[in-house]
């Protein structure tokens, strides 16, 4: 008896050994996966969604960038570096078909969404139903129209059938616009029902932090519109697949819509990590910003080059036309002037592009061309078209038929009045881009009538909000974008018309602007089966140098991206072709000395 109790204890003084030894692993493995405490992130605009697809808004997939990951993702270079794929599908490796009307995908083994459940191929099968379902009416879904079918051979292979043979088959489940959602989590919420989905504020994803709080702190009227301040903390993902990362144990996301304060919080007072500034929200020749750069400065401005384009678009559909909640103003009854060529030529003549480049410091360029990087897409051919003329915008306008009244020197025609509304978004360099363009535009005889609606807002695509850029309930309207991906066949698709003109245009339509012109759709069906890359860049000039010519955009400079980073933080990877924190698991922490900079 004696003999049996001295077992069992030697029994449980091995099993308490043993459980001491694992919760010392498991500690060192916690500690050495999350070492550093809270990276803290600030954006000037506040996340709404983080459903992938569903939003437009760089704010929400900065934010959902952080959860969800794409198959491959393109790096600062342009090439395509695996995320969830375990190698780059190539002729060599028989993933990719010579004719270019398939590609293979193969997974990682042993990757989980943060709930334990398996990554698998009908993750990525659903990912694509999901994306094309036109009641979704995802902002990715052009990127995915070439797509046949896609099947899975297996639990880690994927067999992507294209239509035709396609040279951008590199561009679907990459990037921000390819990442992939679990099945099993979405698979009640496809269609219009993602958009009240819970996952719109719980998010699952395979990436190095999981969701932790989502949190609306604070409602602020500006203007007309309601704005969310929210709160956003993540926490190391225990199953992600990479040992070691991420190096955070927290990350932390804030939104005060003070793009003054959140540079300040970041080099001035070091209470912020990182922050994505852009400049059309900053003066960055102001003295405020001058003044933060210190030698105690506590953190620094980064930039990076941007394919994004600040436009002017014009409506050349009629936006007196009644708005419903799906439709808008259709090309049926065209704009009362802007369909004369001659109109557009006048108003880019007047743009004064050496002022406005002059707002933003060395931040921007200016540009005639709307395709600007990768270099080699920047059409030599329009560089010069279009200089600042007030006396050629005038006799343009005169040329169309419009005379300056003498009452008011404002441009008429058989009755109508050259007036336009003139809308962007919210924040003091697009407003002093207005005032420029304004002051040359009544120089010229026309009526400016201005427009400013709160970011949030402007940039949202819900279908109930006639306020957004995609209703265009304008004559003109300024904003920025660019090609999201380093093939520019998806941006220049824009101006494509694949609608009947006859029917009413769904706020879904891309092609807001409401310009249809043959030849330009006869370049865009070239694209889809051209495989030589030499031969595509011609189209792409080509392309580019239409739509200028023919002044159906306006551009005006060519920005760089800028953000505010933290001394201590090192690991920060940016490309152009995807959202900033596409490698996030890199970031991390090192002690820093102002003496040392």
């Amino acid at each position: 008896m004696g003999k049996q109790i001295i077992v069992e204890i030697y029994r449980s003084f091995i099993l308490f050994s043993l459980f001491l030894i694992c919760a010392f692993f498991l500690e060192t493995t916690a500690m050495a996966q999350g070492k550093d405490d809270l990276l803290r992130l600030r954006l000037i605009q506040a996340p709404t969604t983080l459903i992938p697809h569903i939003s437009t808004g760089y704010k929400d997939r900065i934010a959902s960038r952080i959860v969800y990951e794409p198959l491959a993702s393109h790096d600062a270079a342009g090439e395509l570096v695996p995320i969830l794929a375990a190698e780059i599908p190539s002729l060599e490796n028989g993933c990719l078909s010579p004719d270019g009307k398939s590609v293979i995908w193969k997974l990682k083994p042993g990757v989980q969404w943060a709930d334990g459940h398996p990554l698998t191929a009908d993750d990525v099968c659903f990912t694509f139903h999901f994306i094309t379902d036109p009641s979704v009416n995802a902002y990715s879904a052009r990127y995915y129209k070439a797509i046949e079918s896609v099947e899975a051979v297996d639990d880690l292979t994927v067999r992507i059938i294209f239509k035709k043979p396609n040279p951008q088959w590199d561009q679907t489940f990459a990037g921000d616009t390819g990442v992939i959602i679990p099945r099993h989590i979405f698979k009640d919420y496809t269609g219009k029902a993602a958009y009240s989905a819970p996952q719109r504020l719980a998010a699952v994803g395979t990436g190095p932090y999981r969701l932790k709080v989502f949190k609306n702190e604070e409602m602020l009227l500006i203007g007309d519109d309601l704005v969310n301040i929210v709160r956003i903390v993540y926490e190391a993902n225990p199953l992600f697949r990479e040992k070691g990362k991420p190096f955070f144990r927290e990350v932390e996301i804030r939104s005060d819509n003070n793009a003054l304060a959140a540079v300040r919080s970041v080099i001035q007072e070091g209470k912020t990590d990182f922050t994505w500034t852009n400049q059309y929200s900053l003066d960055m020749k102001s003295n405020d910003i001058i003044q933060l750069i210190t030698p105690n400065a506590k953190g620094c401005f980064l930039s990076m080059p941007d394919p994004n384009v600040e436009r002017l678009m014009f409506n050349f559909s009629d936006p007196e036309n009644a708005l419903t909640a799906t439709t808008r103003s259709q090309n049926i009854t065209p704009h009362p002037f802007f369909n004369d060529k001659r109109v557009r030529q006048a108003f880019a003549h007047a743009v004064d592009r050496e002022a406005i480049a002059a707002l933003y410091g060395n931040g921007a360029s200016v540009t005639t061309n709307i395709l600007v990087i990768p270099k080699k897409y920047d059409s030599p051919n329009t560089r010069y078209l279009y200089p600042f003329n007030i006396k050629r915008a005038k006799e343009l306008l005169d040329s169309a038929g419009w005379k300056e009244s003498k009452e008011d020197q404002i441009r008429e025609k058989e009755g109508g009045r050259l007036s336009v509304v003139y809308q962007t978004s919210v924040n003091p360099l697009r407003q002093k881009i207005q005032k420029i363009v304004k002051k040359h535009l009544e120089a010229i005889g026309v009526e400016v009538n201005l427009k400013f609606i709160d970011p949030s807002v402007f940039f949202n695509n819900d279908p109930s909000n006639l306020n957004s850029l995609y209703y265009f309930n304008a004559d003109i309207q300024e904003y920025s974008f660019g090609n999201s991906l380093p093939d520019p066949n998806a941006y220049l698709g824009f101006w494509i018309c694949r609608e009947d003109l006859s029917k009413p245009r769904l706020i879904s339509s891309w092609n807001r602007w409401e310009w249809c012109n043959a030849s330009y759709d006869a370049l865009g069906r070239q694209l889809a089966t051209e495989l030589d890359r030499e031969k595509r860049r011609d189209i792409y000039i080509r392309m580019n140098d239409m739509l200028i010519e023919k002044a159906v955009v306006v551009p005006l400079v060519n920005t760089q991206k800028i953000y505010a980073i933290s001394h201590s933080l090192k690991g920060v990877e940016l490309t152009p072709w995807d959202r900033e924190t596409w490698k996030i698991k890199d970031w991390q922490r090192e002690s820093f000395n102002a003496e040392d900079k």
